[in-house]
Protein backbone atom coordinates (compact mmCIF):
# COMPACT_ATOMS: atom_id res chain seq x y z
CA UNK A 1 0.00 0.00 0.00
CA UNK A 2 1.61 3.62 -1.03
CA UNK A 3 1.78 5.62 1.70
CA UNK A 4 1.88 9.64 1.43
CA UNK A 5 4.07 12.39 2.75
CA UNK A 6 2.91 15.19 5.08
CA UNK A 7 -0.24 17.81 3.36
CA UNK A 8 3.24 20.37 3.31
CA UNK A 9 5.26 18.02 1.49
CA UNK A 10 2.67 17.40 -0.75
CA UNK A 11 2.08 20.87 -1.43
CA UNK A 12 5.99 22.15 -2.21
CA UNK A 13 5.88 19.26 -4.33
CA UNK A 14 2.99 20.26 -6.49
CA UNK A 15 3.83 24.26 -6.34
CA UNK A 16 7.42 22.55 -8.00
CA UNK A 17 5.77 20.71 -10.75
CA UNK A 18 3.38 23.40 -11.45
CA UNK A 19 6.36 25.92 -11.51
CA UNK A 20 8.54 23.36 -13.71
CA UNK A 21 5.40 23.42 -17.12
CA UNK A 22 6.27 26.05 -18.89
CA UNK A 23 4.85 24.46 -22.12
CA UNK A 24 0.76 24.72 -22.65
CA UNK A 25 -1.14 23.73 -25.64
CA UNK A 26 -2.00 26.71 -27.35
CA UNK A 27 -5.88 27.52 -26.81
CA UNK A 28 -5.49 31.04 -28.32
CA UNK A 29 -8.88 30.34 -30.55
CA UNK A 30 -10.60 30.45 -27.43
CA UNK A 31 -10.01 34.24 -26.62
CA UNK A 32 -10.73 35.46 -30.14
CA UNK A 33 -14.59 36.30 -29.65
CA UNK A 34 -15.19 38.98 -27.23
CA UNK A 35 -18.59 38.42 -27.00
CA UNK A 36 -19.27 36.36 -23.74
CA UNK A 37 -22.51 34.27 -25.33
CA UNK A 38 -20.52 33.28 -28.22
CA UNK A 39 -17.77 32.12 -25.79
CA UNK A 40 -20.21 29.91 -23.82
CA UNK A 41 -21.21 28.63 -26.96
CA UNK A 42 -17.60 27.60 -28.16
CA UNK A 43 -16.84 26.33 -24.62
CA UNK A 44 -20.00 23.88 -24.89
CA UNK A 45 -19.40 22.73 -28.08
CA UNK A 46 -16.38 21.90 -27.08
CA UNK A 47 -17.83 20.01 -23.87
CA UNK A 48 -20.35 18.27 -26.39
CA UNK A 49 -17.15 17.49 -28.39
CA UNK A 50 -15.63 15.19 -25.55
CA UNK A 51 -12.66 18.46 -25.36
CA UNK A 52 -13.11 18.59 -21.68
CA UNK A 53 -9.77 20.62 -21.29
CA UNK A 54 -10.90 23.38 -23.95
CA UNK A 55 -13.93 23.31 -22.45
CA UNK A 56 -12.66 23.84 -19.11
CA UNK A 57 -10.39 26.70 -20.10
CA UNK A 58 -13.32 28.03 -22.33
CA UNK A 59 -15.82 28.11 -18.95
CA UNK A 60 -12.58 29.66 -17.33
CA UNK A 61 -12.26 32.93 -19.65
CA UNK A 62 -16.65 34.01 -18.77
CA UNK A 63 -16.27 35.67 -15.17
CA UNK A 64 -19.06 33.83 -14.18
CA UNK A 65 -21.39 34.79 -17.28
CA UNK A 66 -24.58 32.42 -17.20
CA UNK A 67 -24.20 28.98 -15.64
CA UNK A 68 -20.43 28.83 -16.50
CA UNK A 69 -19.01 27.88 -13.53
CA UNK A 70 -21.20 25.33 -13.07
CA UNK A 71 -20.55 23.98 -16.11
CA UNK A 72 -16.48 24.97 -15.77
CA UNK A 73 -17.00 22.21 -13.25
CA UNK A 74 -19.05 20.06 -15.20
CA UNK A 75 -16.15 19.76 -17.72
CA UNK A 76 -13.86 18.89 -14.85
CA UNK A 77 -15.29 16.22 -12.99
CA UNK A 78 -15.57 14.91 -17.06
CA UNK A 79 -11.87 14.94 -17.26
CA UNK A 80 -11.46 13.13 -14.33
CA UNK A 81 -14.11 10.62 -15.38
CA UNK A 82 -12.33 9.88 -18.85
CA UNK A 83 -8.81 10.52 -17.85
CA UNK A 84 -8.67 8.81 -14.63
CA UNK A 85 -6.34 9.63 -12.03
CA UNK A 86 -3.17 7.85 -10.06
CA UNK A 87 -2.27 7.02 -6.85
CA UNK A 88 -0.82 10.64 -5.33
CA UNK A 89 -1.90 12.78 -7.36
CA UNK A 90 -3.82 15.99 -6.52
CA UNK A 91 -7.25 17.19 -8.45
CA UNK A 92 -9.72 19.33 -8.07
CA UNK A 93 -13.32 18.35 -7.21
CA UNK A 94 -15.88 20.33 -6.05
CA UNK A 95 -16.34 23.57 -4.12
CA UNK A 96 -16.36 24.59 -0.33
CA UNK A 97 -15.86 28.00 0.43
CA UNK A 98 -13.51 27.80 -2.52
CA UNK A 99 -11.82 25.26 -4.71
CA UNK A 100 -11.19 22.01 -3.01
CA UNK A 101 -8.44 20.22 -3.41
CA UNK A 102 -8.36 16.55 -3.08
CA UNK A 103 -5.07 13.58 -2.59
CA UNK A 104 -5.76 10.24 -4.58
CA UNK A 105 -5.43 7.46 -1.68
CA UNK A 106 -5.96 4.58 -4.04
CA UNK A 107 -7.21 3.56 -7.84
CA UNK A 108 -9.39 0.25 -7.42
CA UNK A 109 -10.70 -0.95 -10.61
CA UNK A 110 -12.72 1.69 -11.90
CA UNK A 111 -13.03 3.45 -8.55
CA UNK A 112 -10.61 5.67 -6.98
CA UNK A 113 -10.71 7.21 -2.94
CA UNK A 114 -9.75 10.74 -2.63
CA UNK A 115 -9.94 12.45 0.59
CA UNK A 116 -9.26 16.03 0.40
CA UNK A 117 -6.14 18.20 1.05
CA UNK A 118 -7.24 20.33 4.03
CA UNK A 119 -9.41 19.81 7.61
CA UNK A 120 -12.24 21.40 6.59
CA UNK A 121 -13.59 21.55 10.17
CA UNK A 122 -11.71 20.82 13.71
CA UNK A 123 -14.70 19.41 15.59
CA UNK A 124 -13.40 16.12 16.58
CA UNK A 125 -15.44 12.90 15.76
CA UNK A 126 -15.67 10.88 19.32
CA UNK A 127 -16.05 6.92 18.04
CA UNK A 128 -16.17 5.49 21.75
CA UNK A 129 -19.87 7.31 22.04
CA UNK A 130 -22.65 4.57 20.87
CA UNK A 131 -24.29 5.16 17.44
CA UNK A 132 -21.34 7.35 16.67
CA UNK A 133 -21.72 5.92 12.96
CA UNK A 134 -25.03 8.31 12.66
CA UNK A 135 -24.33 10.85 14.67
CA UNK A 136 -24.32 14.24 13.87
CA UNK A 137 -20.86 14.86 11.73
CA UNK A 138 -21.79 12.08 9.73
CA UNK A 139 -25.34 13.65 8.96
CA UNK A 140 -23.83 17.08 8.03
CA UNK A 141 -20.80 15.63 5.92
CA UNK A 142 -23.56 14.03 3.91
CA UNK A 143 -25.98 16.77 4.00
CA UNK A 144 -25.23 20.23 4.26
CA UNK A 145 -21.69 19.56 3.53
CA UNK A 146 -22.57 17.93 0.45
CA UNK A 147 -25.15 19.91 -0.72
CA UNK A 148 -22.65 22.97 -0.39
CA UNK A 149 -20.15 21.17 -2.09
CA UNK A 150 -20.93 19.35 -4.96
CA UNK A 151 -23.36 19.76 -8.03
CA UNK A 152 -25.95 17.06 -8.91
CA UNK A 153 -23.28 16.12 -12.24
CA UNK A 154 -20.31 16.04 -9.07
CA UNK A 155 -22.34 14.08 -7.31
CA UNK A 156 -23.61 11.59 -10.03
CA UNK A 157 -19.38 10.96 -9.86
CA UNK A 158 -19.39 9.77 -6.61
CA UNK A 159 -19.70 5.83 -6.14
CA UNK A 160 -21.45 4.28 -3.63
CA UNK A 161 -18.85 2.09 -2.29
CA UNK A 162 -20.36 2.69 1.91
CA UNK A 163 -22.92 3.38 3.19
CA UNK A 164 -22.53 7.09 3.37
CA UNK A 165 -21.58 8.93 -0.26
CA UNK A 166 -19.01 11.06 1.92
CA UNK A 167 -17.46 9.59 4.99
CA UNK A 168 -14.00 9.68 7.48
CA UNK A 169 -11.26 6.99 7.25
CA UNK A 170 -11.20 4.57 10.14
CA UNK A 171 -7.47 4.98 11.84
CA UNK A 172 -6.72 1.83 10.72
CA UNK A 173 -7.62 3.07 7.17
CA UNK A 174 -5.66 5.83 7.86
CA UNK A 175 -2.34 4.35 8.75
CA UNK A 176 -2.49 2.16 5.49
CA UNK A 177 -1.79 5.62 3.42
CA UNK A 178 -0.11 8.19 6.11
CA UNK A 179 2.74 8.03 8.14
CA UNK A 180 2.51 11.20 9.95
CA UNK A 181 0.78 11.50 13.13
CA UNK A 182 -0.81 14.60 12.38
CA UNK A 183 -2.51 13.42 8.88
CA UNK A 184 -3.49 10.35 10.79
CA UNK A 185 -5.32 11.73 13.11
CA UNK A 186 -6.90 14.41 10.48
CA UNK A 187 -7.91 11.79 8.18
CA UNK A 188 -9.65 10.04 11.37
CA UNK A 189 -11.03 12.53 12.56
CA UNK A 190 -9.12 12.56 15.64
CA UNK A 191 -8.10 16.15 15.61
CA UNK A 192 -9.44 17.65 12.31
CA UNK A 193 -12.44 15.89 9.72
CA UNK A 194 -10.70 15.51 5.91
CA UNK A 195 -13.90 14.14 4.46
CA UNK A 196 -13.07 11.27 2.28
CA UNK A 197 -15.47 9.86 -0.98
CA UNK A 198 -14.76 7.27 -3.81
CA UNK A 199 -15.35 8.31 -7.55
CA UNK A 200 -16.28 6.44 -10.34
CA UNK A 201 -13.59 6.39 -13.57
CA UNK A 202 -14.38 5.28 -17.00
CA UNK A 203 -12.89 1.69 -17.49
CA UNK A 204 -11.95 2.50 -20.42
CA UNK A 205 -9.94 5.29 -19.06
CA UNK A 206 -8.50 3.09 -16.20
CA UNK A 207 -8.26 -0.60 -17.48
CA UNK A 208 -7.04 -0.69 -20.67
CA UNK A 209 -10.20 -1.12 -23.09
CA UNK A 210 -9.30 2.13 -24.95
CA UNK A 211 -9.54 -0.08 -28.19
CA UNK A 212 -13.05 -0.28 -28.12
CA UNK A 213 -14.12 3.60 -27.72
CA UNK A 214 -14.11 6.48 -30.29
CA UNK A 215 -11.64 8.35 -30.80
CA UNK A 216 -13.32 11.76 -30.67
CA UNK A 217 -10.49 14.04 -29.55
CA UNK A 218 -8.99 15.41 -32.38
CA UNK A 219 -10.80 18.47 -34.73
CA UNK A 220 -12.28 16.26 -37.09
CA UNK A 221 -15.30 14.04 -35.44
CA UNK A 222 -15.88 10.48 -37.66
CA UNK A 223 -18.96 10.83 -39.56
CA UNK A 224 -20.69 7.81 -38.00
CA UNK A 225 -20.39 9.73 -34.24
CA UNK A 226 -21.48 13.21 -35.38
CA UNK A 227 -24.84 11.09 -36.42
CA UNK A 228 -24.75 10.25 -32.79
CA UNK A 229 -24.34 13.21 -30.93
CA UNK A 230 -26.82 14.69 -33.50
CA UNK A 231 -29.12 12.25 -32.46
CA UNK A 232 -28.94 12.77 -28.89
CA UNK A 233 -29.19 17.04 -28.98
CA UNK A 234 -31.91 16.49 -31.49
CA UNK A 235 -33.88 14.32 -28.68
CA UNK A 236 -32.68 15.82 -25.86
CA UNK A 237 -33.35 19.94 -24.82
CA UNK A 238 -31.53 19.75 -21.40
CA UNK A 239 -28.84 21.78 -20.30
CA UNK A 240 -25.33 20.66 -19.72
CA UNK A 241 -25.78 17.36 -22.08
CA UNK A 242 -22.38 15.16 -22.46
CA UNK A 243 -22.01 12.13 -24.34
CA UNK A 244 -19.72 10.27 -22.58
CA UNK A 245 -17.13 7.29 -24.18
CA UNK A 246 -19.15 6.32 -27.04
CA UNK A 247 -18.39 2.27 -28.17
CA UNK A 248 -18.50 0.06 -30.81
CA UNK A 249 -20.75 -2.61 -30.48
CA UNK A 250 -23.80 -4.93 -33.04
CA UNK A 251 -26.13 -3.59 -30.41
CA UNK A 252 -29.34 -5.18 -32.74
CA UNK A 253 -26.84 -8.16 -33.82
CA UNK A 254 -27.48 -7.62 -37.89
CA UNK A 255 -23.82 -7.69 -38.15
CA UNK A 256 -22.97 -4.14 -37.91
CA UNK A 257 -21.77 -2.14 -35.37
CA UNK A 258 -24.05 0.43 -33.70
CA UNK A 259 -22.55 3.47 -31.58
CA UNK A 260 -23.46 3.14 -27.43
CA UNK A 261 -22.77 5.91 -25.47
CA UNK A 262 -23.44 7.30 -21.63
CA UNK A 263 -25.05 10.63 -21.69
CA UNK A 264 -24.76 12.56 -18.53
CA UNK A 265 -27.72 15.63 -18.75
CA UNK A 266 -28.99 18.26 -17.23
CA UNK A 267 -27.61 20.56 -14.83
CA UNK A 268 -30.44 21.07 -12.13
CA UNK A 269 -31.43 17.33 -12.05
CA UNK A 270 -29.56 15.45 -13.57
CA UNK A 271 -29.68 11.92 -15.40
CA UNK A 272 -27.53 9.32 -16.59
CA UNK A 273 -28.41 7.00 -19.65
CA UNK A 274 -27.86 4.90 -22.46
CA UNK A 275 -27.91 5.50 -26.53
CA UNK A 276 -27.18 3.80 -28.99
CA UNK A 277 -27.49 4.91 -32.80
CA UNK A 278 -27.91 1.84 -35.89
CA UNK A 279 -25.46 4.11 -38.30
CA UNK A 280 -26.60 1.68 -40.97
CA UNK A 281 -30.21 2.39 -40.81
CA UNK A 282 -30.09 5.95 -39.36
CA UNK A 283 -32.06 5.39 -36.07
CA UNK A 284 -31.20 6.09 -32.36
CA UNK A 285 -32.48 4.74 -29.48
CA UNK A 286 -31.99 5.38 -25.84
CA UNK A 287 -32.71 3.73 -22.50
CA UNK A 288 -33.32 6.60 -20.32
CA UNK A 289 -35.65 6.46 -17.03
CA UNK A 290 -35.32 9.95 -15.19
CA UNK A 291 -35.88 9.83 -11.41
CA UNK A 292 -36.11 6.27 -11.24
CA UNK A 293 -32.90 4.78 -12.53
CA UNK A 294 -29.82 6.09 -13.89
CA UNK A 295 -27.88 3.79 -16.38
CA UNK A 296 -24.01 4.02 -17.71
CA UNK A 297 -21.88 1.72 -19.68
CA UNK A 298 -19.09 -0.40 -18.37
CA UNK A 299 -17.41 -1.51 -21.68
CA UNK A 300 -17.04 -4.11 -24.14
CA UNK A 301 -16.37 -7.05 -21.91
CA UNK A 302 -15.38 -10.26 -24.72
CA UNK A 303 -18.80 -10.79 -26.84
CA UNK A 304 -20.89 -8.17 -24.54
CA UNK A 305 -22.01 -4.91 -23.53
CA UNK A 306 -21.89 -4.33 -20.15
CA UNK A 307 -24.20 -1.90 -19.00
CA UNK A 308 -25.37 -0.81 -14.99
CA UNK A 309 -28.06 0.10 -13.42
CA UNK A 310 -28.35 2.07 -10.61
CA UNK A 311 -30.74 4.42 -8.29
CA UNK A 312 -31.72 7.95 -9.51
CA UNK A 313 -28.69 9.99 -8.63
CA UNK A 314 -26.75 6.89 -6.86
CA UNK A 315 -29.49 5.95 -4.48
CA UNK A 316 -28.62 3.68 -1.84
CA UNK A 317 -29.90 0.54 -4.06
CA UNK A 318 -28.09 -2.09 -5.43
CA UNK A 319 -26.12 -1.69 -8.23
CA UNK A 320 -27.40 -4.29 -11.33
CA UNK A 321 -25.09 -5.58 -14.19
CA UNK A 322 -26.75 -6.26 -17.35
CA UNK A 323 -26.67 -5.25 -21.09
CA UNK A 324 -28.93 -3.59 -23.41
CA UNK A 325 -31.27 -5.27 -26.29
CA UNK A 326 -33.97 -3.71 -29.23
CA UNK A 327 -36.97 -5.01 -28.64
CA UNK A 328 -39.98 -3.93 -30.76
CA UNK A 329 -37.88 -1.47 -31.58
CA UNK A 330 -37.11 -0.05 -28.17
CA UNK A 331 -33.86 -0.30 -25.96
CA UNK A 332 -34.41 -2.52 -23.25
CA UNK A 333 -32.00 -3.40 -20.24
CA UNK A 334 -31.28 -6.77 -19.42
CA UNK A 335 -30.07 -8.26 -16.52
CA UNK A 336 -27.35 -11.13 -16.55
Amino acid sequence: MRRFLSVAAVLSLCVLLVCSCTEKEDRTYLYNNTDYEDRYNDAMDLLYAGEYRAARDGFDLLNGYGDSIEMRRQANACIIRSEGVSEGEIIEFGDYNGCINWLVLEVKGNKALIISEDVISRKELNRSIPGWETGAIREWLNGTYADETFTDFERSVIADVKTEKVFILTKNEAQEYFDDEEDIDNACGVSGIRPAVWIELSDMARNGSAEDSVETSGTEMPDDVRQLYDYVYENINLMGTVIEYPVRYDVNKDGHEDLCATVTTGSGIVTTLVAVYDVRNGKGYMLNDRTEYDYRIRGVEGDDLTVVRQDYQGGRGTVVSGTVVIEDGVLVFITE
